[in-house]
């Protein structure tokens, strides 16, 4: 599965020099307005990026296939976690990297991807994957270290990771098999400071994306399958699960952030004709639509709360020179901004001093 993700990616990056070909990457390179502060990483028409209040930092070229997931600002210092693929011989093996301050470093030696950072004091996390001799071992780097979540018997990946005073948290998922069957599912799973939690059980599918902790509780979000062969989209709360919407239509939050006594879950969800799908925000459990009628599809990657004003990236379909678009967007208090002609985004980070 991994393997054929890191392909979708390439193709997209090829058909995306094919769009600058045609005229589509001539973007500014200037900061925009009301942006001070406000770090989105990302891919634009340039390759791989971060958009510093809005103006473009290129931080490896289109043709690397790189891909920035994940952005976290902690003093003078910004940290973004993704992959940097490399080639061995025929083929191209993603590789997880931890840029900082622009600079790349390589996480591992094997294939592997990091999908998250989170900075606590002078210790850097990162979570991701590796394959070890043909095994996802869900991974947490400390300051470059990895440390195995999952014993590599089965598929594991972390998607996410947040620490709060001692105790560090990572959100993603684990294979397992259904008792009774020789055959499984992916299981929801949280690991503390190490151990593992299952959120969900390996009746059904499930994953968990993303983990943020407040006030002594404890928020994941994800989606999990349900009778219908439909992704609910869930909100685990102590390991307890909050259904965000029905389950006529699909559902995937892939982001939750908490600001006081509000929670913010963003993602995509299926639209009413079922043929794409739209780019959403719950905000306590209240669903509202970020993506207009003019996209063909959208999808919210992350939410971050600052200042009064909701943060929002991802990206929308766009209809364009006869060509259908991938914009990256940042949604601020529901207002989309584009960041650039060609790509998408994310993740958004508000840097302290800004707050």
């Amino acid at each position: 599965m991994k393997r054929q993700l890191y392909f979708l990616k390439a193709a997209i990056s090829v058909l995306m020099l094919a769009f600058i070909s045609c005229g589509v990457g001539d973007d500014a390179k200037t900061a925009l307005p009301g942006l001070s502060g406000v770090y989105v990483a990302g891919y634009s028409a340039d390759g791989a990026t971060l958009w510093v209040g809005g103006a473009p930092q290129r931080l490896a070229d289109i043709a690397t296939f790189a891909q920035p997931e994940s952005v976290f600002v902690s003093g003078d210092n910004v940290y973004v976690a993704g992959t940097k693929p490399y080639v061995q011989g025929d083929l191209m093996f993603d590789n997880a990297t931890l840029w900082v301050n622009g600079v790349p470093q390589s996480l591992s030696r094997n294939h592997s991807e990091a999908n998250s950072v989170f900075v606590s004091g002078s210790d850097v996390y990162v979570a991701g994957y590796e394959n070890v001799r043909g095994n996802y071992i869900a991974t947490l780097w400390v300051n470059g270290v990895p440390e195995g979540l999952s014993n590599g018997t089965t598929e594991a990946e972390a998607n996410s990771v947040f620490v709060s005073g001692s105790d560090v948290y990572a959100a993603g998922y684990e294979y397992k098999l259904s008792e009774g069957y020789n055959y499984g599912h992916n299981v929801a799973t949280l690991w503390v400071n190490g151990v593992p939690q299952r959120l969900s059980d390996a009746s059904h599918t499930a994953f968990a994306k993303s983990v943020f902790v407040s006030g002594g509780n404890v928020y994941v979000a994800g989606y999990e399958s349900n009778a219908q062969g439909r992704y609910v989209a869930t909100l685990w709360v102590n390991g307890v699960p909050e259904r965000l919407g029905d389950e006529i239509i699909s559902a995937y939050p892939e982001s939750v952030f908490v600001s006081g006594d509000d929670v913010y879950v963003a993602g995509s969800a299926d639209a009413e004709s079922g043929s794409d799908y739209v780019a959403v925000l719950w905000v306590n459990g209240v669903l509202q639509r970020l993506s207009d009628e003019a996209s063909d599809a959208a999808s919210a990657k992350s939410v971050f709360v600052s200042g009064g004003k909701v943060y929002v990236a991802g990206y929308e379909f766009i209809e364009e020179r006869d060509y259908i678009i991938s914009k990256p967007t940042l949604w601020v208090n529901g207002a989309p901004q584009r960041l650039s002609s060609f790509g998408w985004a994310s993740s958004v980070f508000v840097a302290p001093e800004a707050r």
